[in-house]
C-alpha cells in the first residue's frame, strides 16, 4: 500500500476512474448521476485551481486502486474518496481518508467536510470513524464535517517521515530506472568498441 500526494500526471488516470464507476457508485460519489461531461469539468476545473485542489492515488498492487480528493470551498475543504469496485471493502477509503486528514492539518486545512447521501451507510459510517459529524442538509443527503484540531509537533514529524520516506522510495526507483536503461547501454558500448 502506498498513498502518495498527486500532481497533475493522476487527473487522466482519476477522470477515466470516475467515469467508469458503475452508474450506483457514480451517484454515491457525486451525490448526482455525473456524467462524462461533468467529470471533464471537475477535473479541468482541478487543472486550472491547482491551488484549491489536491489529488490523493492509493496504490496497491502497483497500481492505483483508490482516489482522495480535497476541494476548496471558501476557508472549508471538501473532502471526496472513490475506490475501484474490487478493492471496496478493504479499507483503501479508510487510509486515505486518515492520510488526508493528517495532510490536512500539517497544510493549513482546518475544517473538512463531506457531503453523504442518506442511502450511503458506508460513507457516513466513514466519516462518523474520523470525527465528522453528520447534519440533514435535505432529503436525501447529510453534511457531514469536522473542524480539524491544531497540529502538534508530532504531526509534523509524521508528515515529514512520511514525506520523505515516499522521497526515497522515488529516488531508489528512478535510480533503478537509470540502472536498468544503463546496462543495455555499456553493453552496446562494449559492443561497438570490439
Amino acid at each position: 500500500m502506498k498513498i502518495q500526494h498527486s500532481t497533475i500526471e493522476h487527473l487522466g488516470e482519476y477522470a477515466k476512474h470516475l467515469k467508469n464507476l458503475n452508474e450506483h457508485d457514480r451517484y454515491t460519489r457525486f451525490g448526482y448521476a455525473a456524467g462524462p461531461a461533468a467529470i471533464d469539468q471537475m477535473i479541468l476545473n482541478m487543472l486550472y485551481n491547482p491551488g484549491q485542489h489536491h489529488l490523493f492515488t492509493h496504490r496497491t498492487d502497483d497500481r492505483i486502486v483508490g482516489f482522495g480528493h480535497l476541494a476548496q470551498e471558501g476557508t472549508e475543504w471538501e473532502l471526496a474518496v472513490s475506490v475501484e469496485a474490487e478493492y471496496q471493502g478493504q479499507g483503501v477509503a479508510n487510509e486515505l481518508m486518515d492520510h488526508m486528514i493528517a495532510w490536512g492539518k500539517t497544510h493549513g486545512v482546518h475544517v473538512v467536510y463531506m457531503h453523504c447521501i442518506t442511502e450511503n451507510q458506508k460513507i457516513q459510517h466513514l466519516a462518523r470513524k474520523h470525527g465528522l459529524k453528520t447534519f440533514e442538509r435535505s432529503g436525501h443527503e447529510l453534511y457531514a464535517h469536522v473542524e480539524l484540531p491544531p497540529p502538534t509537533v508530532f504531526d509534523y514529524t509524521a508528515n515529514f517521515v512520511r514525506e520523505q520516506n515516499e522521497l526515497a522510495k522515488d529516488i531508489v526507483k528512478l535510480q533503478r530506472t537509470w540502472l536498468k536503461n544503463l546496462n543495455p547501454a555499456l553493453t552496446l558500448s562494449k559492443q561497438d568498441t570490439k
